[in-house]
């Protein structure tokens, strides 16, 4: 009916999706052969639209076989779903995020990787001059708010790699980028490669949230999907006219931003784990339609608490089943999300360990991968740091040839404190990959954090230099306060300005890593412009209260004032008292300053700031304190000067006062 024009029936449209094409491979030809001549036509977008309009189940095609027309904010692939009112969602198989027109920040390089990926990898992007961090893009506006997008394991395709490598010179002019030399690893593609990938990967049963028929199939009659057909059909045309008519389409929408990668992260699994399922599943694949349909239920956080009850109940009758289990696991996961609670993450974590966790071969190593990442991830972000060490020591032992877990699980050893044996791993990681880049930053770290200063700055350079994913505000930083240290100057403004023009740091000066959008920076404020003036007012007008009682205790208990324990003092001797600690008062230290504590506990502002802290401070002659910043630009650091000798200054930024 399509190559000789007759409009599709109802019948011919509900038959297709159905029942098994008798011969896909027929059909396919035909309809790569239609559209190969439609395109030789003039006006043949007129054309489509005028025999499209004829038939009477138009909307039938456009909602079924055409599909959704939004596309992707990341990587502009189009909508995978069909109904008229929906959330907007990827297919599995995304597309280099530079095909839309990102690029790095700091440089012209477009972004190689797809929207997942950057998702996984906490990574930041810039749009309209605003820095959001991946997990926040639906707040950026109403076209990226109406997307769904999920931190799992999407398949990189290789058609779009291999049409982005084909045509980069195009891309590059159109978008005026500059070559990414990630993309040279793609040159070995083939047109056969590409189409071949499409197959693969739209031969599974599930995609996201919509199901797809699931029945028996051979090599020669794979069962695809009814859309997927018209893509694959589609990947036969000229691909020159295929490009112009990508490029034209984005030719009036905005340029995106840029993205920031921010760590090396495996990718996270979907309901039912990243594996298609598959016959040789002996329990699972007879329940499949009552899986997918457990599944379903999870694509909406609505329905989230049914998906847990329908995986509940299919363990309870089939308690074998691997994919219930990991699907259960999923669920609480979702509804630990949704309710914020702490007993369901917990719970999730005790589901992901006995598909991770379990022995036996009865687990396919895929699903394993995906559960034990999951159920590391989660147990980090819990507290059990002992939990993600298993996990991450698993995960090595079954994919020893990949660095990323090893790396992971080097930095669960840093988040607990434990700088010795993370340091053994890392050192592991180099002697088997000598240039992998993670490592190194991580060693330079620890190299850092020991004051052995030419170490750190030898490894943080190398990493910097041989892995993108390095460029980290933290790495720049710690490379900067390094030479910084080494008394380096000029090569360390140089690093903390590079880190500044790739978007990672507000600015050479201003070098916190936890930012808020849109505030002003200065480096010295007005009280009137402060938005307190009446804080410090009082603070000023009291100075004399609140300096005798510190000299009370500085005459008496000279012990209280403890060393300032930054690593901060170059020269010198500096000594501090703390009265409030990130929003708690120091209840013992104000019983020594009543009066000070008094007044401090009018201004809640302060007190109650949690990033912050309230304390004397009082430095002998000669002390010079080291260059350094705070952790965050949302609040202000407010000196009230009660004895200052003279020949003394402070510098912030290049203002000295």
């Amino acid at each position: 009916r399509l190559v000789s024009g007759t409009p599709l029936s109802s019948f011919d449209i509900l038959s297709v999706f159905d029942n098994p094409i008798s011969n896909r491979g027929e059909f396919v030809t035909h309809f790569s052969e239609y559209f190969q001549n439609l395109i030789e036509e003039e006006d043949w977008k007129v054309w489509i639209v005028q025999v499209l309009s004829k038939n009477p189940n138009y909307r039938i095609i456009s909602d079924n076989l055409l599909q959704c027309e939004s596309f992707c904010p990341f990587c502009s692939e189009p909508c995978l779903l069909s109904s008229a009112s929906h959330e907007h969602y990827c297919s599995s198989l995304h597309r280099p995020q530079g095909i839309h027109g990102w690029r790095y920040a700091g440089s012209k390089k477009f972004v190689t990787n797809d929207c997942n990926i950057e998702l996984n990898r906490r990574s930041r992007f810039i749009f309209e001059g605003v820095t959001y961090k991946m997990e926040d893009y639906r707040t950026v506006n109403e076209h990226f708010s109406s997307w769904k997008i999920f931190a799992q394991d999407a398949v990189e395709s290789k058609y779009w790699k291999w049409v982005f490598y084909r045509f980069r010179n195009e891309f590059m002019e159109f978008y005026k980028y500059e070559n990414n030399e990630e993309i040279k690893n793609w040159s070995d593609l083939t047109k056969e490669d590409a189409i071949s990938h499409l197959y693969r990967n739209f031969n599974s049963t599930t995609c996201n949230n919509e199901t797809f028929n699931s029945t028996e199939k051979t090599p020669l009659e794979p069962s695809i999907h009814p859309r997927y057909v018209y893509l694959t059909a589609v990947l036969t045309i000229s691909l020159a006219v295929g490009v112009a008519l990508f490029l034209s389409r984005y030719e009036d929408s905005p340029r995106k931003g840029s993205h920031e990668p921010k760590s090396q992260e495996p990718a996270r699994s979907n309901v039912l784990g990243s594996l298609p399922l598959t016959e040789a599943e002996k329990v699972d694949f007879p329940i499949r339609k009552e899986l997918l349909s457990a599944a379903e239920k999870a694509g909406h956080h609505e329905t989230v608490g049914e998906a847990v009850t329908a995986f509940e109940s299919l363990l309870r009758e089939h308690p074998s089943s691997i994919r219930a289990q990991f699907g259960l696991a999923r669920c609480v996961d979702m509804l630990a999300n949704l309710q914020e609670s702490n007993q369901l993450l917990e719970r999730s974590i005790e589901e992901y360990s006995k598909v991770g966790m379990s022995e036996g071969d009865h687990v396919l190593p895929g699903l394993r991968v995906d559960a034990l990442e999951r159920l590391a991830e989660r147990a980090s972000f819990r507290g059990y740091k002992h939990r993600a060490r298993d996990a991450y020591i698993k995960l090595s032992e079954i994919q020893p040839e990949v660095a990323g877990w090893r790396n992971l699980l080097g930095v669960q050893y840093l988040m607990s404190g434990q700088n010795s044996q993370a340091r053994v791993v890392f050192e592991g990681v180099l002697a088997r990959w000598e240039n992998n880049g993670k490592a190194l930053c991580h060693l330079g770290y620890i190299s850092y954090s020991e004051n052995r200063f030419e170490d750190a700055v030898d490894l943080l350079k190398r990493g910097i230099a041989l892995d993108e994913d390095c460029h980290e505000g933290r790495v720049f930083n710690n490379l900067g306060d390094s030479l910084l240290k080494l008394n380096r100057r000029t090569e360390a403004y140089k690093y903390y300005q590079q880190g500044a023009n790739e978007g990672l740091l507000l600015s050479a000066w201003q070098r916190s890593l936890y930012n808020a959008p849109n505030l002003r920076s200065s480096p010295w404020w007005e009280p009137k412009e402060t938005g307190h003036y009446d804080y410090i007012h009082k603070l000023e007008s009291k100075w004399r209260v609140i300096l005798s009682e510190v000299m009370s205790i500085l005459d008496q208990e000279r012990g209280v004032f403890e060393p300032e324990d930054e690593g901060l003092t170059e020269t010198g001797d500096w000594k501090q008292y703390t009265l409030y600690r990130r929003g708690r008062k120091v209840a013992k230290a104000c019983e020594r300053t009543p009066k000070t504590c008094q007044i401090l506990d009018s201004m809640p502002d302060a007190t109650a700031c949690k990033r912050g802290q309230i304390k004397f401070s009082v430095m002998h002659p000669g002390t010079h304190v080291s260059p350094h910043c705070g952790p965050t630009n949302c609040r202000l650091r407010m000196h009230l000067g009660l004895i200052i000798p003279d020949n003394v200054r402070i510098r912030v930024g290049n203002e000295t006062r």
